[in-house]
């Protein structure tokens, strides 16, 4: 019986053939999780004798849950503001698309220092919300909603107490 000689570049093919089966799981993971990742890996492996090749495409694409969210945000280092702290409600339902990531803390807090940086009193709009404010002795309470049409419902609401 002849003798068998392995590839030169077998185990250079072998490591591409993991990453390809690691990138898959990590993308079926992702879907599993629910964020948002879109992935697409497409590599070739070929061997000699005889030659042989293999493609293989992995996509994974996931929204996020369109699920209602409610959950209170703290913002610190607020300015123009008595104690420089904010308690934000955010309540979310359907966000969908771009609305999707302006949903969460991050969010609220680029909302409140926008508003308590201008010692706002009336409405403000911003590149995505409408907040409307309602005065109440020292007290500005303010209810945000998104602009965007058809991508569900986003929702802060916070109270901003003002320095004299």
């Amino acid at each position: 019986m002849p003798a068998t000689v392995p590839h030169p570049n077998i185990g250079a093919q072998i490591r591409k053939a993991a990453t390809l089966l690691t990138v898959a799981l990590a993308s079926t993971v992702l879907a599993a999780c629910g964020t948002t990742k879109t992935t697409t890996v497409t590599s070739t492996v070929t061997a000699s004798a005889p030659t042989t090749t293999a493609a293989t495409t992995t996509t994974a694409t996931t929204t996020p849950a369109s699920g209602p969210v409610n959950k209170t945000c703290n913002v610190t280092g607020v300015p123009n503001v008595t104690t420089g702290s904010v308690s934000v409600q955010l309540t979310a339902t359907g966000a969908t698309g771009a609305a999707v990531s302006l949903v969460g803390c991050p969010t609220a807090s680029t909302l409140v220092k926008i508003v308590a940086g201008t010692k706002a009193q009336m409405p403000v709009k911003t590149k995505s919300f409408n907040c409307t404010p309602t005065v109440n002795g020292t007290a500005t309470s303010f209810d945000c909603t998104l602009l965007a049409a058809n991508q569900g419902s986003v929702e802060y609401k916070f109270t901003l107490n003002y320095k004299a």
